[in-house]
């Protein structure tokens, strides 16, 4: 109540009357309304800049080869984005259920991202090329090069075919 008063000390009358008059869940909602009512048009241009500057998009592979993604994205982008997927989900959920198949709706929302991204668009497949890093040891690569080419120097008798 006291965060209420503070961003409309005008209210404060009405509210200690209605902490009086009413119950807690009624003085707590309209402790929530004045302190939305007070937040600025400035304060709202300040927070979605605050979200937008903290959106992000993470990816790593953990160790037992599962492909993780976690993302920050504000809720007008989460909306649009949880639309899309939902809708293309709901494709494949009905493709499975045509085939006899059924999964959690958590697996066909993630077949729904791979196959929104991946999907051929208007110009042409939309697969990007992946990028591989490989480690070499190089001590062993030179060992196997090494053992190689002495084996293709050392005579093969017929009897070891």
């Amino acid at each position: 109540m006291a965060g209420a008063a503070i961003c409309d000390p005008a209210s404060t009358t009405e509210l200690l009357d209605a902490a009086k008059s009413e119950g807690f869940e009624t003085l707590r909602r309209r402790c929530a309304e004045i302190k939305a009512a007070s937040a600025s048009k400035e304060d709202e241009a300040a927070r979605t800049r605050r979200v937008h500057a903290a959106r992000r998009l993470r990816t790593w592979t953990e160790s037992d080869g599962t492909f993780r993604v976690d993302g920050r994205l504000s809720q007008d982008a989460g909306a649009r984005l949880l639309a899309g997927l939902k809708a293309e989900a709901g494709k494949i959920f009905d493709e499975a259920r045509r085939s006899g198949g059924r999964e959690p709706s958590q697996a066909y929302l993630a077949d729904a991202l791979v196959a929104l991204v991946t999907r051929p668009g208007k110009d042409g497949p939309h697969r990007p090329k992946a990028l591989v890093h490989l480690r070499v040891d190089s001590r062993r690569c030179a060992a196997a090069t090494q053992a190689r080419a002495r084996s293709a120097r050392s005579p093969v008798s017929e009897r070891s075919l």
